[in-house]
């Protein structure tokens, strides 16, 4: 008996927050690097992308470790 899923939703919602992780990535480069050039008190606050682009992450980490868990149960 073969079990066949149908991973479509699960694809596109890692391609959604993978898009999402590098448009994350270009604004904390930008803010950092571009807009305040130069200005090294900025260096110790945060940027608020930075925090969602921890959260992006650890949702995508999660996401593909859920799916190797159950692929390795059901083997």
């Amino acid at each position: 008996y073969l079990r066949v899923e149908d991973h479509t939703h699960l694809i596109s919602l890692l391609r959604f927050l993978d898009t999402l992780h590098i448009a994350l990535v270009s604004h904390t480069m930008y803010t950092l690097l571009v807009t305040n050039f130069g200005n090294l008190l900025t260096i110790t606050e945060t940027v608020w992308s930075l925090q969602l682009m921890v959260i992006v992450t650890v949702s995508q980490f999660a996401l593909i470790f859920h799916k190797i868990f159950r692929l390795m149960v059901v083997n």
